[in-house]
């Protein structure tokens, strides 16, 4: 009996940028599906991230490739999923950035698939809501844990810094709500230096903002950083606000440094985070829904070195509950069997 020949996958995204969390995903899925005996292609304009040997990259988008169809053809925008249709037997929709998505173009998106991505229940939840559809036999609900973080010396010794350094990570977008921290940090009374790292368009507004609250000399803005390790290893609490993040992987990077985090508290209405997924309350850090009530909290923190440490601890112990072999384990579960019925 002849091998059965391995699943052909497209992945396809117009920029492989290095301070975009989708490109990062994509590539990682595309090393992971390569790694579980895929034969993956991975199609982008212009690539600044590492795919692998045993990726196959195209530097081309749309590729002008005429080969015959993939399995499988991977996309996280809807319009990008469209143009990769005729190309594939079967659609995979990473439903990542959903917030930003066009709501029609996004319902032919999950319509037309044969697999939604999505990190937990309760983010395919949101979508359901949104669309007043079920995605019960189509959503695969599986954590992603980035390799670089799997890879890298998370328990290394941590040092604090003095003052203690309140961190944000990400990239500067409205729908990161950064400003609302910058009003939380405004109202801290106990000594503490405010870092935020990245870039994106709100910077010179959120720098003005800072400004206008008297935080020029207690927060920086360091910009995109390559290594954000040395930033984890010394912060004393993570900060998020973000009311549309599905799962934050900053939040699973603070834990696997040991950093506890504080994360807004979602309502249904207009926050629709995964933090209540991320955090356990009490034990690896705290909700909160006002920056009144984030600056409590923070107060009380730097007040209690040993909570921090003790919060810390139970955060690293709460991530090893996921990694990325089991992200990857249950992706190849998921496209093999709808690969098995499709040739039924």
């Amino acid at each position: 009996m002849e091998p059965a020949r391995p699943l052909t996958v497209l992945v396809v995204h117009p920029h492989l940028a290095k301070g975009d969390g989708t490109a990062r995903y994509l590539a990682d899925v595309a090393a992971m599906l390569a790694a579980g005996g895929c034969a993956v292609t991975v199609e982008s304009a212009h690539s600044e991230l590492e795919l692998g040997a045993s990726v196959h990259a195209v530097d081309c988008f749309p590729s002008s490739e005429r080969v015959a169809p993939f399995d499988f053809a991977l996309a996280a925008d809807a319009d990008v999923l469209r143009q990769t249709h005729p190309r594939a037997r079967q659609w995979i929709y990473a439903a990542l950035d959903w917030y930003d998505q066009d709501i029609d173009r996004e319902r032919w998106a999950l319509d037309a698939s044969d697999l939604v991505l999505r990190f937990t229940p309760r983010a395919v939840h949101a979508l359901e809501v949104r669309h007043g559809c079920s995605l019960v036999h189509k959503s695969l609900a599986a954590v992603f844990v980035p390799l670089a973080f799997e890879r890298a010396e998370c328990a290394a010794p941590r040092h604090e810094a003095s003052p203690p350094e309140l961190l944000w990570v990400g990239r500067l977008h409205p729908r990161k709500d950064v400003a609302f921290l910058l009003r939380a940090w405004a109202l801290v009374t106990e000594p503490f230096r405010g870092v935020v790292c990245g870039t994106g368009p709100e910077r010179s507004r959120l720098e003005a903002s800072a400004r206008s609250l008297g935080l020029h000399d207690r927060v920086t803005f360091e910009g995109l950083v390559e290594d954000v390790a040395p930033f984890y290893r010394r912060a004393a609490l993570f900060c998020t606000a973000s009311p549309w993040e599905q799962y934050s992987l900053t939040i699973l990077e603070a834990a696997a440094y040991g950093v506890p985090t504080l994360g807004r508290r979602p309502n249904d209405v207009d926050v629709f985070n995964s933090c209540p997924e991320q955090i356990v309350s009490g034990e690896t850090g705290a909700l909160f829904e006002t920056p009144a009530e984030l600056a409590r909290q923070i107060d009380a923190l730097l007040r209690d070195p040993k909570k921090r440490r003790r919060w810390g601890d139970r955060a690293r112990a709460h991530k090893r509950e996921f990694t990325a072999l089991r992200f990857q384990d249950a992706l190849l579960a998921a496209i093999r069997e709808r690969a098995r019925d499709r040739a039924k």
